[in-house]
């Protein structure tokens, strides 16, 4: 019986071969990363030959059937525009290599992560088979990569999980056309060449960043007050660090005004201090819960000083070298019949854990609220003392953790004392005082869950109804404006209001700093104007897209997918419906959207983020000018040259001092990337002599302006008569160019307001019938340019 099994990642296969078999034989795949293991093993009671192989994640992308240009057609129609699934070039290989290798297979066994991704990577790898020949197929399902789980994998085959293949089409479906309609539309109103992607899970992480970030800029200080007595007791000893400084603190906490603080300061000073009440009690600092993602990316990222993005990577690597378990979990509860003390066992080998792991008193862990019916916490399957690194701090923490939840609570005792000063009035009014001291008498999970601090704190010994020495004072401070989020903070409100998942969040951080709108400083957030801007923008139209609501609607019905309470293809359609609405309303509040992108900074070009992204389109070039023009198609752009293409690459910076900088230019002219110009007020005001007037791309009398720095010092040169707005005209004044013949303006070039050749049509109405006039020659979306031909 030949058994063909399919991984999803090749370190994968070759873990789990090698435990399934005594020795294995590796040739070359038909995909140079997928390698075809061999090996004999025992299987459903028979000697069966096992050939393991894999693939790279998804098998499928997705793109639009019409695959025109970005400003060829409206992205509104992209809510609507058929998708297509094809096999992605890359991965075409390793499709024809487990194609082939089913060919002789008796059964196929698909090992791919036990999550909602892969359930639909499964689908994918068993479309492709089918579509070749029928073979049975089934599904091996595991938390880890060890060989009590793969030998019960093996033994307990199942079938695919199709409705969590579904939620998964129906995310990358839903992500595709909002995502791409959205970052469209934004793009091209823009108008600066780079991409604004839009994402339904990377602007509400955003809109964290930047609503910290408003708080802190409108925060004002206040000054408050409060009071508090001090009490010095010795422990009968000589030594002076042996004195107990006993700090009092008031209950009403603090108070913002001044005139009341000092009331009652003038009531209590010089009256007398009762000791009236003593309270001891027992507290238990409890034990870490088991650990799940979330927690282990928020914990490691603001201990270790380490970005989520990076985490989840080395997690990935553990996992794949079998020193951990699957790492993308919301569980952390774990099972009755977990084998709690075979890891302990090996855990006792570690040089660091082993001395802790061997002598601690065993209890069962506290249970969580959170189960994903499908993994395990993280938790460690064998000793790491051969890694170094990283690697080592992220196995050593999940190691820690793991032996933190099964120890028992840290126990102390806390001592509290009430004290009461009265009024020096002679009243029975009085204002009480608290002070509290602990002793921790057991430490446990603490010695090794390093990461929770329980200190001690002294208190002396008072009695009840004992006289003190009353120091009350008055205490000043300033109420201090909230920090940055950072990488811990954004996860956790990421997690609360249901943004991304576990597999997922610190993939949409990752992705709002490559996209230029957060950068991160010192450990901490910081919005860029671009991305304060776009939430701006939003905000002002009234639109609900920055808010956490529509994405965690949408994960939450993602989930009823799953359960089958819902269906695909109804979650698709009502999610389409609400996000074209407000697609429409930001459609037809564009000029919001322009006038406050406008001075946006120069966003950072994205790893991947270019016009390509989506649907492997060209970059808008800097010489269009798609403030007036939306869409255009491909062949007025072709006829839209003009001396604006002959220096495209001439950019123009508008700055506080109102410098123009020239960042490359033409050979003829010796523009090169170090010159630049400095304009004036009154340099901008120059114009040609009369009758020497030279039109810019929008029909305009071209400004003409001085070069103050650089090869070109002194030179002038022609720019748009809106500069730096509008066209990106430009003509050095002493160079050749175009020159109309005199007395015949139907021989002048006459441009529209998109910066195009305006089209001649001929008027059919009864008062101009005959008349000629120009116009904007765009088939989609007119600029409102018209001008007759003999005016």
């Amino acid at each position: 019986m030949i058994v063909l099994n399919v991984a999803e990642k090749p370190s994968v296969a070759n873990s789990i071969s090698k435990i399934l078999s005594t020795s294995c034989n590796k040739t070359r795949g038909m995909h140079k990363y997928c390698p075809n293991i061999y090996f004999q093993t025992k299987f459903n009671s028979e000697n069966s030959q096992m050939v393991f192989t894999s693939v790279l994640g998804h098998l499928f992308e997705f793109s639009f059937e019409d695959q025109g240009k970005w400003n060829e057609s409206n992205p509104k129609d992209l809510f609507k525009e058929e998708i297509i699934g094809r096999i992605n070039p890359e991965h075409k290989l390793a499709a024809e290599n487990i194609k082939k290798l089913s060919e002789r297979a008796s059964l196929v066994v698909i090992w791919t992560d036990c999550d909602r991704e892969g359930e639909n990577i499964a689908r994918q790898i068993k479309t492709i088979i089918e579509t070749h020949r029928k073979v049975c197929i089934k599904r091996a399902r595991f938390s880890a990569i060890s060989r009590n789980e793969i030998e019960c994998a093996l033994e307990n085959l199942t079938e695919i999980n199709f409705l969590e293949a579904d939620a998964v089409d129906a995310r990358i479906e839903l992500d595709l056309r909002i995502g791409s309609a959205f970052t469209r539309i934004q793009t091209i109103s823009h108008n600066n060449g780079n991409v604004i992607s839009f994402g339904p899970c990377q602007i509400p992480t955003l809109n964290f960043v930047v609503q910290r970030h408003i708080q802190i800029e409108n925060f004002i200080s206040e000054k408050y007050f409060s009071l508090q007595n001090t009490v010095l007791t010795d422990q009968n000893s000589k030594k002076q660090n042996d004195t107990i400084k006993n700090v009092f603190a008031w209950e009403r906490k603090h108070l913002f005004d001044k005139n009341c603080i000092i009331y009652f300061y003038n009531v209590l000073r010089n009256s007398k201090a009762v000791i009236s009440d003593k309270k001891v009690s027992n507290k238990e600092k409890y034990r870490p819960l088991p650990l799940r993602t979330v927690e282990f990316q928020k914990i490691c990222s603001s201990f270790y000083k380490i970005d989520s993005h990076r985490l989840m990577s080395i997690a990935e690597k553990l996992y794949n070298n079998g020193y951990i378990s699957y790492p993308r979990t919301e569980t952390d509860s774990f099972p009755k019949s977990f084998g709690f003390k075979n890891i302990i066992n090996k855990l006792k080998n570690d040089p660091r854990l082993g001395e802790y792991a061997s002598n601690f008193a065993f209890v069962y862990p506290r249970s969580g609220s959170n189960n994903d019916q499908a993994h395990s916490p993280i938790y460690p399957l064998k000793d790491g003392s051969d890694l170094q690194g990283d690697e080592r701090k992220i196995f050593e923490f999940i190691s820690r953790r793991f032996l933190g939840c099964v120890s028992k609570n840290a126990k102390g005792v806390e001592t509290e004392y009430t004290m009461n000063i009265f009024f020096n009035d002679g009243l029975s009014q009085h204002e009480t005082f608290k002070c509290k001291g602990l002793n921790i008498v057991e430490r446990n999970y603490l010695d090794v869950y390093i990461y929770d601090k329980w200190e001690s704190s002294q208190v002396g010994d008072f009695r009840i109804n004992e006289v003190v020495e009353n120091n009350v004072e008055i205490i000043e401070g300033n109420t201090t404006k909230p920090e940055h989020l950072t990488e811990s903070d954004l996860i956790s409100l990421m997690d609360k209001n249901g943004i991304g998942t576990d597999a997922t969040i610190h993939e949409h951080i990752h992705k709002i700093q490559t996209r230029g709108y957060v950068k991160k400083e010192k450990f901490k957030f910081i919005p860029l104007k671009l991305g304060l801007n776009l939430i701006k923008a939003y905000n002002s139209i009234g639109l609900p897209i920055s808010e956490p609501t529509l994405r965690k609607n949408l994960e939450e019905n993602l989930k009823k997918i799953c359960e089958g309470t819902k269906n695909k293809n109804e979650i698709v359609k009502n999610e389409i419906q609400e996000y074209l609405r407000i697609y429409e309303k930001l459609e037809g509040s564009l000029n919001i959207y322009k006038e406050i992108m406008r001075d946006s900074e120069e966003p950072k070009k994205p790893e991947g983020g270019s016009m390509e992204k989506d649907s492997k389109r060209k970059k808008l070039k800097s010489n269009e000018n798609i403030e007036h023009k939306k869409y255009h198609s491909s062949s007025v752009k072709k006829k839209a040259k003009s001396n604006a293409d002959e220096y495209a690459d001439v950019k123009f910076d508008q700055g506080v001092e109102n410098t123009t900088n020239i960042t490359k230019g033409n050979n003829k002219t010796g523009i090169n990337k170090e010159d630049y110009c400095i304009l004036t007020e009154t340099e901008r005001s120059k114009k040609l002599p009369k009758g020497q007037q030279e039109l810019c791309d929008c029909g305009k009398e071209a400004k003409l302006l001085e070069a103050k720095k650089g090869e070109n010092t002194g030179r002038m040169f022609l720019t748009c008569h809106f500069f730096p707005k509008k066209c990106s005209y430009f003509c050095w004044e002493d160079s050749p160019r175009h020159e109309p013949a005199k007395g015949s303006a139907t021989e002048r070039i006459i441009n529209c307001f998109c910066g195009y050749e305006a089209q001649k049509k001929i008027a059919n109405t009864e008062s101009n019938r005959g008349r000629e006039f120009y116009c904007c020659k765009k088939n989609y979306k007119k600029c409102k340019f018209f001008q007759w031909v003999d005016e």
